[in-house]
């Protein structure tokens, strides 16, 4: 075996660890941030069959579960399958209910890919549901902005980058996430990084009025880095954007 491929293997037993960490204080954060009781939907829900009360059930058990933490883990995993196995296998690709109830396992679970596309669908079949599940999406990223902040705070800039992501794997509207990420790409000098974030954060559609003025400085930021890196022309569409 040569050295390069044992240096390989070294590293792969090193990462796989610290990314199986990163994802379970992820998911503490987002369960946190959660109910500690069942809840039910807010919005009309079509389809579904005994798979998907099962899934149900088994979210059920992974929120209110006793005893042994490993069985809301277990409950959680057997929900999403069940539920995937509706979709897949058994005809309810097109069930609301389904979708609803796979990005709540996975919202509990703090799978936030998972839960951020099952949600997406979601609201493409069932319009209606969007306001409740934006509020889903709304406290997990908080949870995790929050943690982003407190890492930043102490000067751990590794470790706030992995929360900041992770909120906006959940929820693009605000753009706190983005920012700091652009603010801690420029401490480093990382210029194309920072415009990428500066960028998107300009692109956010807030509601709040203090996440409009904190859009609105992000577009600004991003217009000048635009123009300190000689993009001229760049920099002037961004300018206009933030005058507008």
């Amino acid at each position: 075996m040569t050295k390069g491929l044992v240096g390989l293997i070294v590293l792969g037993l090193v990462v796989a660890p610290a990314i199986a960490a990163a994802q379970d204080a992820i998911a503490v954060r987002v369960q946190g941030a959660l109910d500690a009781r069942m809840t039910q939907p807010e919005c009309k829900l079509d389809g579904g069959d005994f798979r998907v009360s099962s899934g149900k059930t088994y979210l059920k058990t992974g929120i209110e579960g006793s005893g042994d933490p490993s069985n809301r883990v277990g409950a959680l995993k057997n929900g999403v399958r069940v539920v995937t196995e509706a979709i897949t296998t058994a005809g309810q690709g097109k069930s609301s209910a389904a979708w609803y109830w796979l990005g709540r396992l996975y919202l509990q679970q703090g799978d936030l890919s998972g839960a951020d596309s099952a949600f997406t669908k979601t609201v493409a079949l069932a319009p209606g549901c969007q306001e409740e599940l934006k509020k889903y999406r709304y406290r997990a990223w908080a949870a995790l902005a929050n943690a982003g902040g407190t890492y930043r705070q102490s000067k751990q800039d590794d470790s706030a980058m992995v929360f900041y992501r992770a909120a906006n794997r959940i929820y693009q509207d605000p753009p706190l996430a983005y920012v700091n990420m652009a603010d801690i790409f420029t401490s480093a000098n990382q210029t194309d990084s920072a415009l990428l974030y500066f960028g998107r954060a300009a692109q956010t559609q807030p509601t709040d009025s203090a996440m409009i003025k904190l859009r609105n400085q992000a577009a600004f930021n991003y217009g000048v880095l635009l123009l300190n890196t000689g993009k001229s022309r760049e920099a002037i569409a961004a300018l206009h954007q933030y005058l507008a």
